[in-house]
């Protein structure tokens, strides 16, 4: 929007809102809002006068966890692989027993489960 700043510069700013970055990576915008507000990746905050709040994020680091999460798996895919149900799922992630990225999901988001935690609980 400045115009006194220049083309390249704009284009080479790797801080970009949380949902801008989620489309150029390819992470769902709700995990990228998780891990943000988790701080497993660093943000930038800013809070207005009214209450708003505007969070950006590192583009590079994103697309650094972009190829982690297209291994992760969900739920119902954990639990198929291991023959448990999904309830038993939650409860190993719970204990602890498998790992998973963006912290706990609200109601109607994914759990996105580390397959080196499925290795090593499956043994």
């Amino acid at each position: 929007r400045n115009r006194n700043i220049g083309l390249p510069l704009v284009r080479n700013h790797t801080w970009l809102p949380v949902c801008e970055a989620a489309k150029r990576s390819g992470v769902e915008p709700a995990l990228l809002k998780r891990m943000a507000m988790g701080r497993e990746i660093p943000t930038r905050e800013q809070t207005h006068k009214s209450g708003r709040r505007a969070r950006i994020v590192d583009l590079a680091t994103v697309r650094n966890y972009a190829g982690r999460v297209q291994q992760m798996m969900t739920a119902e895919q954990t639990a198929a692989k291991l023959g448990i149900s999904r309830k038993r799922v939650r409860q190993l992630l719970e204990a602890g027993l498998l790992t998973m990225l963006g912290g706990t999901p609200r109601a109607g988001q994914r759990w996105w489960i580390d397959p080196i935690s499925l290795d090593r609980c499956a043994h």
